[in-house]
């Protein structure tokens, strides 16, 4: 990653972000994330091997789960921790070997004064799960802390922050898109996700080019962008066939 572009109201802002990006390196492209709400029973696609975590804009207060289904959940403040536990088995060559069962397992978690029941259903292609808890009127006052508790543009880079790691800033709700946003010659732009909070939203869209491109500008999509507050290209310098991400902060019409 050789450069990042930061804009806000077209000003330059700090190179810290740029510098954070390249320190963490590229989050997984398996990596899922997913938004439970209501009452009732929930299935959620989760890593088999990989860690899952399931997040509540309050503490944890209690988890209730089956010894008997090979699991382990860890809970730590806002923060629920969960893995798959392999049982021994022994091969015809008689070694042993670890096996992951993939039976669904039932989870229920209390956060926010609710209690969640999660149906866990794990999946061998997934890598790693990230499972977000709303309780609405909670999240809609967490946006708002989160936003008014920094100067303005210290807001907009822990915003890039968190989408750039895929982790939803306090109170915002992910969405997953999925849509074809822009087509030009060269690239494709993907818009994939967005989080949305009290006043600003961030789109995170994937970049796919068909030909080398030494440097992608934010200055090409601008103008088909509605009134870009932050916008950063993770790897602005691709080759044929590669890919990358650029993350925009708008606010909330």
């Amino acid at each position: 990653m050789n450069q990042t572009i930061l804009r806000s109201l077209g000003i330059p802002i700090a190179t810290a972000v740029a510098c954070f990006l390249i320190a963490v390196g590229a989050a997984s492209a398996e990596e899922s994330i997913q938004t439970v709400e209501g009452d009732g029973y929930h299935y959620v696609g989760v890593a088999l091997r990989g860690l899952i975590r399931v997040v509540c804009p309050e503490p944890f207060t209690s988890k209730k789960y089956s010894a008997e289904k090979e699991m382990e959940v860890t809970l730590e403040g806002k923060n629920a921790y969960i893995k798959f536990l392999p049982s021994e088995i022994t091969r015809p060559d008689g070694e042993m070997s670890l096996s992951y069962s993939s039976m669904p397992r039932d989870l229920y978690l209390e956060c926010g004064g609710r209690v969640f029941s999660l149906i866990l259903l794990p999946k061998e292609e997934m890598q790693t799960t990230t499972v977000v808890l709303r309780v609405p009127l909670v999240d809609q006052e967490k946006a708002r802390q989160f936003e008014k508790g920094n100067e303005y543009e210290e807001t907009l880079e822990r915003l890039i922050r968190a989408a750039y790691r895929e982790e939803p800033p306090d109170g915002y709700q992910p969405v997953k898109v999925e849509e074809v946003a822009m087509r030009f010659e060269e690239l494709d732009l993907l818009l994939t996700t967005q989080y949305k909070g009290a006043e600003f939203i961030v789109s995170v869209y994937l970049i796919k080019t068909n030909r080398a491109i030494e440097e992608i500008s934010d200055a090409l999509f601008v103008p088909y962008l509605k009134n870009p507050l932050a916008i950063t290209i993770v790897k602005p310098r691709l080759s044929e066939n590669e890919s990358s991400r650029m993350i925009v902060v708008t606010r909330k019409e």
